[in-house]
């Protein structure tokens, strides 16, 4: 039988409403479409059946951003639009970007949250985002998200997509995280070391980008181990331009979760301990290879990372999802691009775009 995805925006009133089991009440509506569809004003949602990644994977794969758009414009699409793409080169705009942890909420579910710091909210043109579900011939079911600010700075609030609805199909190949429907989610912060960066050669394996990575892990993990299988079965690299790194959060419903980043192009793999209630990140590398103890700038004197974690510690049990939201907004930049809880077991996103805290969505596999 064919499923379809639900959203539904929740206003002020229905946002804090509580059921027996202290989390708020979603009512989704609408199903998103097959067509690129506008939400609301800066949100796209549409539903991916194409299986691009395989096809990007068969042809060779590549070790650039650039080689994902070559991809395009041979298989996707000749819209002349692609040949706006830039991808995002000003240290300047990106700064900081990313707060993400993974706990048990009060359901005795496993949820993993995370916080999109991307660009100024003042910035102008303002850059939509697209929520992408995605359904794979062979494979899970995934929802995920991007913005088009990670298509490039030409990608902006002007264009209207549901003119180049053929082309933003590119989008199925850069995904930032998302949740699959095996109850695995991912997501990318960023990370600035140039000891963490990754450009892998050994000889048989295909070449890939980050973002190409979160769409096959998304497509083909059912659980960290897994995820972690398949990682190891790639040369990796990162984005051209350090904006999507090898800093990844995996989390799957059993409550594994763990951190991925490098060292010297080799991995490293942070696990949550066995009896932690929480396992977080920001932008900081947290492997032993970097400085570990306070106040010689590791991970934990990161000033959001020590928010947050004050934050989630003010709570005496476990928290609901609306909690985590708060959680996350202890970390809250004026960059800020999207807010998102993955709830592992429901397979359930609530998200939030650009601080509208009034205007949360619920989204469901």
């Amino acid at each position: 039988m064919k499923k379809t995805l639900l959203f539904g925006a929740l206003a002020t009133c229905a946002l804090f409403s509580i059921t027996s089991c202290n989390q708020p009440t979603h009512k989704p509506t609408n199903p998103i479409k097959e067509e690129i569809t506008k939400i609301e004003e800066g949100l796209y949602s549409m539903t991916f059946r194409d299986d691009y990644v395989e096809k990007y994977i068969k042809a060779g794969g590549g070790d650039a951003d650039q080689d994902i758009l070559d991809f395009a414009k041979a298989n996707i699409s000749d819209d002349e639009i692609l040949e706006r793409y830039q991808p995002i080169t000003s240290s300047s705009l990106i700064k900081d970007a990313c707060s993400s942890f993974n706990c048990l909420n009060s359901d005795n579910e496993y949820i993993h949250c995370r916080e999109l710091d991307l660009l100024p909210l003042n910035y102008q043109p303002m850059f939509p985002s697209i929520i992408m579900h995605n359904i794979p011939k062979k494979g899970y079911e995934s929802i995920a998200f991007t913005s088009f600010a990670n298509m490039g700075m030409n990608f902006t609030a002007d264009i209207n997509p549901v003119e180049h609805e053929q082309a933003f199909k590119i989008f199925e190949l850069i995904p930032i995280d998302g949740i699959n429907s095996a109850g695995l989610a991912v997501n990318i912060n960023d990370i600035s070391n140039e000891k963490s960066y990754v450009n892998q050669n050994e000889e048989g394996k295909t070449h890939i980008t980050t973002t190409i990575l979160v769409r096959l892990l998304l497509n083909k993990a059912k659980n960290v181990d897994e995820a972690i299988k398949l990682i190891q079965r790639y040369n990796l690299h990162d984005s051209d331009t350090r904006t999507t790194a090898y800093h990844l959060m995996i989390s799957d419903k059993s409550g594994a979760s763990c951190i991925i980043e490098f060292f010297e192009n080799k991995i490293q793999i942070i696990r949550k301990a066995k009896g932690d209630k929480i396992i977080a990140m920001t932008n900081t590398e947290v492997n032993e290879n970097f400085p570990q103890e306070e106040g010689q700038g590791s991970w934990k004197d990161c000033p959001r990372y020590k928010a947050l974690i004050e934050k989630f510690n003010g709570y005496d049990k476990n928290i609901t999802e609306d909690e985590a939201i708060e959680v996350l907004k202890a970390a809250l930049q004026n960059t800020t691009t999207h807010t998102i809880v993955y709830n592992l077991s429901k397979k359930s996103v609530y998200f939030c775009r650009s601080q509208q805290w009034e205007q949360m969505h619920f989204f469901d596999l």
